[in-house]
């Protein structure tokens, strides 16, 4: 059966099938992860659909509470009279040691009546300041571009002794860390404002420093509601209606429906809302029916987006990984494997790469793939943008990995993966060495002897300027030369001397005069190697005339007898025997006799085409018509099996130049094949086909037998495809046949398709004009 799996294009199917498989498992895993980082994925119950019983709901709640806690901070920290100023008075210490209230104005008594130095500026200015920047002078002491509003600096203070250097320092540094994180605060103070303090925005929040919405002072209460509304959210937390929050530091109580809320602000917001105030009270709300566009609407959207893919991802990440272990396993099956050729093994320039080198690239490749795989999963990629950025990863990934891979298989396979390792071939370079120490030996003591006086005298020449040294120097380079070059002269003339023997003429004789002791000795070897094969042809030369002798002479021998023998079982048929079993015994010796006639034929034929010693008369012949009259002759026979001949012949003749007895033997022998071992009651098929210059004859047959042997073999002598000889033939039939064919300037083909046998016969062809002139 034919192997389609290796065949070239199958091959190029299942890598095709394989990445795609490889793309669709690596984006069906990052699409579950992602879903399941965003907390989209709820493995309790993945066919709930509701955003608000999600994870990722709960994420944006937790992450909107911190953001308004940090922005009542912020509040506190730049507005004045609930409206941003940037006249507004810092106190730098108190902002860099992060304290709410930082900004609170002193008064204006307070900062009169310091006399040292203080850390009161104009909001402002420090703002101004951070665009521009800060430098430091010698002794690490802040330069001011702004003076504090006590109106002494620092280096006024150090100056008057008010003031050491390691307080200015230490005053630098916090002034210097309020500059670094003031743009940014104020950023976000900007951000919150307009995400939050509008009135299409899906957030209500109420955050007090004071205490409940009863006791509180409206001065220190953030909120973007009406007191109105106030009072409708406070109501609707009470019955637990809604997705709210609701934390009072002063009675501890705190109440929520949203899931994860209760751990999460213990465990990350509760000292966020305790530095509000000590008196704390906070109420945040969210309208689930998201009527405005902000980012819980936005959440929603991508929710609903994406959330319905999970089901889709789960069936596609299963189907994906057995489809890739599947196309993965008969790529392995079929690597290195050749369509027809079930034993060869096809390398390419990659398996002769160190396998050590394969396999620390294989485990770089695997680590880099890692890592970059963990940069798209856990990066702030969208999730589009990170599948497309996974497919295209996991296309070139995978090529890379299949090279690798697969060159790895085919070693494998080829029994050579030990072979062509870097180890194997250190080790065996080493064996050499010990094997050959002698030699080794000899040749380190001339490179370390070389070396050593080629260094002595290059010392001399650079550092005494001797120019003897430099002569000697020289003298080594032209004798070095010289060496290189007979040697190579040498070596091209054993290699002529090799080719001109490899070529036939085996008395061909290498002249080693002159020639370096080891060239010489290599030289003796080949003449002597064209010497021993000379003998050996001869030998065999003259064995091979002694055996063709052999069978003419005993083949001559047994035909007189074997004369006598049909000339009496012709002369006892000629009677008239009433005796069945006579008759019968009489058509059994004539059949045997007959056999035995072919079969001395067939030698003495052999014989002589081995030997040379036969003739040709070259004709012209309408092989068309050599075909008519063969089947002619061969119909009893056919029929005789029940086969059916399927007869394709041009309608005009058909010439070409052949010995005619030669040619009809070449035709008979093929019909005489298909007579024999043809399965009974099948088509044979007879198609002779005519190009302008070469005509092909060729027949078909399903044989009887299954063939074991290989194309080849069945034109050697004495060679059946019949192993158990229950039929008649000698062996010699396709033989005979193919050696005439090619001693009259034919070719001569047979091929096997499972039982379908078929010979072809070439030869050339000759046109009108000629075949006149060769039949004159």
């Amino acid at each position: 059966m034919r192997k389609f799996r290796y065949t070239t294009g199958t091959k190029i199917w299942l890598v095709i099938l394989q990445q795609i498989f490889a793309v669709l498992l690596v984006v069906s895993i990052v699409l579950l992860s992602a879903l399941f980082d965003r907390r989209m994925l709820n493995t309790n119950d993945i066919l709930d659909t509701s955003f608000v019983n999600s994870g990722y709901y709960t994420d944006v709640f937790q992450k909107t509470a911190q953001e308004l806690i940090k922005y009542v901070t912020l509040k506190e920290q730049f507005e004045k009279d609930g409206v941003y100023d940037e006249d507004k008075t810092v106190d730098v210490m108190a902002y860099a040691s992060g304290r709410i209230g930082a900004l609170k104005e002193p008064e204006e008594d307070d900062i009169e009546e310091q006399t040292g130095f203080r850390s009161y500026y104009r909001l402002g200015d420090l703002l101004k300041w951070a665009a521009a920047g800060y430098s430091e002078d010698e002794s690490g002491i802040l330069e001011e571009e702004y003076t504090p509003l006590s109106g002494k600096s620092l280096h006024q203070c150090l100056s008057d002794g008010t003031m050491d250097e390691a307080e200015a320092r230490r005053i630098s540094q916090m002034t210097e860390q309020v500059l670094d994180t003031i743009s940014t605060d104020i950023g976000l103070y900007k951000r919150y404002l307009n995400k939050y303090d509008v009135n299409d925005s899906n957030v209500r929040y109420w955050i007090s420093k004071t205490g409940d919405y009863e006791t509180s002072d409206p001065e220190d209460v953030y909120t973007n509601m009406t007191d109105k509304e106030v009072e409708d959210e406070l109501q609707n937390a009470m019955e637990d209606f809604g997705s709210y929050f609701y934390y009072d530091n002063v009675s501890l109580r705190m109440r929520t429906n949203v899931d994860g809320m209760e751990e999460y602000f213990y465990d990350q917001l509760e000292h966020m809302a305790g530095a509000v105030g000590e008196n704390t009270v906070a109420l945040i709300t969210v309208d689930t029916d998201f009527p405005y566009a902000d980012s819980f609407a936005s959440a929603n959207r991508e929710f609903g987006q994406y959330h319905p893919w999970i089901i889709g991802g789960i069936f596609l990440l299963a189907g994906s990984i057995i489809s890739f272990i599947m196309t993965l396993v008969l790529i392995t099956m079929a690597a290195g494997r050749v369509d027809g050729e079930e034993t060869k093994i096809r390398l390419y320039w990659i398996d002769r790469v160190k396998t050590e080198v394969i396999f620390v690239a294989q485990l770089l490749f695997v680590v880099l793939t890692t890592v970059a795989a963990m940069q798209i999963v856990y990066g702030e990629w969208k999730i589009p943008g990170m599948l497309i950025m996974a497919g295209t990863m996991t296309y070139v990934c995978d090529s890379v990995f299949l090279a690798l891979y697969l060159s790895l298989v085919r070693r494998v396979k080829a029994e050579m993966l030990w072979k062509s390792s870097l180890l194997y071939w250190l080790i065996c370079g080493i064996t050499k060495i010990i094997k050959n120490i002698r030699l080794a030996g000899r040749i380190f003591v001339c490179f370390a002897g070389g070396s050593v006086i080629l260094f002595l005298l290059l010392y001399l020449v650079f550092v005494h300027q001797s120019f003897l040294a430099l002569i000697c120097v020289v003298g080594i380079m032209l004798g070095a030369f010289v060496y290189q070059l007979r040697n190579a002269i040498q070596k091209t003339r054993l290699l002529e001397g090799v080719n001109k023997i490899a070529e036939g003429n085996l008395k061909f004789k290498i002249d080693t005069e002159g020639f370096y002791e080891a060239n010489k000795k290599m030289a003796d070897a080949v003449n002597n190697i064209g010497d021993g094969l000379y003998c050996a042809v001869d030998e065999n030369t003259k064995n091979e005339r002694m055996k063709a002798d052999l069978i003419t002479n005993v083949s001559h021998d047994i035909k007189t007898p074997l004369t006598s023998i049909i000339n009496y079982v012709n002369l006892i048929k000629m009677e008239h025997i009433e005796d069945e079993h006579l008759r019968e015994y009489v058509d059994i010796l004539d059949s045997k006799a007959q056999r035995l006639k072919q079969l001395t034929e067939d030698l003495v034929e052999a014989s002589k085409i081995s030997s040379g010693n036969i003739e040709l008369h070259m004709q012209c012949i309408d092989f068309v018509e050599l075909i008519y009259q063969t089947g002619g002759e061969f119909n009893e026979k056919f029929e005789a099996k029940d086969l059916t001949t399927i007869t394709k012949l041009p309608k005009e003749p058909v010439y070409i130049m052949a010995d005619g007895r030669r040619i009809w033997r070449v035709v008979e022998n093929l019909y005489n094949n298909v007579a024999k071992y043809a399965l009974a009651h099948t088509r044979v098929y007879v198609t002779v086909e005519a190009g302008e210059t070469e005509m092909e004859f060729s027949i078909k047959n399903i044989s009887e037998q299954e063939l074991h042997v290989d194309t080849t073999e069945l034109t050697e002598r004495f060679i059946r495809g019949d192993t158990s000889r229950s039929t008649e033939g000698s062996g010699l039939g396709l033989s005979i046949a193919k050696n005439l064919t090619v001693l009259m300037d034919g070719s001569f083909t047979i091929g096997l398709d499972g039982d379908l046998f078929t010979a072809s016969v070439r030869f050339p062809r000759i046109s009108g004009r000629q075949d006149q002139n060769a039949t004159d």
